[in-house]
């Protein structure tokens, strides 16, 4: 590898981790509020299926409670997240919306394949939504309907939108680590340097190292060493061929 090479490399290495260290602080970040963001959807939905139960203790059908349009009001108004509220009864029709225009309508295909698959709490994904559904159970356990919560799917698993915000809190360190990165390289590079040219002094005076640290140094004294093998062979085989000219 050559100076030049070592060098960006020295300089690019931390400047890179930190980068990525940010990257990965931002989606831990992410996710950790998408989780806490869901906890709290399903804390509000289970806290509107309870009240609509305690309202079913009055003795009246669930598609008689006047009081369920209030309790729907208040989930999606104290919740910017969640778009809109129902309560659907048994036959999969939305009995109660803050949607007026789904009252009486069937529900999404999404959310009857959700409820029929599962077992008390559901989830249905569609495309830009994501329902979540609690079962409503009257005082004999029995299925009276589902209370559901209609939210933005980007909500749920949001994007990468925290990075730009962390790289910026970030700047002053990634600036100390580029100018610590760049001291370091030179440093490095400087170093080299020296210990090259005087390896090189070595070669062209043909005298080893003293006291040798590297394995440069170790490659460049064994060169000598060899080289100086060969000189004396050459001088041998000289001598031998002067003397045998003088015995002829």
């Amino acid at each position: 590898m050559g100076r030049t090479s070592g060098f960006f490399l020295c300089a690019l290495v931390p400047i890179l981790a930190l980068a990525g260290f940010v990257v990965v602080a931002a989606r831990v970040i992410e996710r950790s509020d998408a989780a806490l963001g869901a906890a709290g959807l399903q804390f509000l939905l289970s806290g509107a299926a309870r009240t609509v139960e305690l309202n079913l203790q009055l003795g009246l059908p669930l598609v008689e409670l006047q009081q369920v349009d209030t309790i729907l009001e208040n989930a999606v108004a104290s919740t910017p997240d969640v778009l809109a509220a129902d309560v659907i009864g048994r036959n999969g029709v939305t009995l109660f919306s803050t949607d007026r225009g789904a009252v009486g309508e069937p529900v999404p295909r999404a959310w009857a394949a959700a409820m029929a698959d599962g077992r008390g709490a559901w989830k249905a994904r569609e495309r830009e939504t994501v329902t979540l559904g609690q079962p409503i159970m009257n005082d004999f356990g029995q299925l009276e309907g589902w209370v559901a919560i209609i939210v933005d799917a980007d909500r749920l698993t949001p994007p990468l939108s925290r990075t730009q915000g962390l790289f910026v809190a970030a700047a002053p360190a990634i600036g100390a680590a580029m100018l610590l990165a760049v001291l370091f390289g030179t440093l490095v590079a400087m170093r080299s340097a020296r210990r090259v040219d005087r390896v090189a002094k070595h070669l062209r005076g043909r005298e080893p190292v003293v006291h040798p640290l590297t394995l440069l140094e170790d490659a460049a004294n064994a060169a000598v060493h060899g080289l100086k093998d060969a000189e004396e062979r050459v001088e041998r085989v000289q001598r031998d061929l002067r003397r045998l000219d003088a015995e002829i």
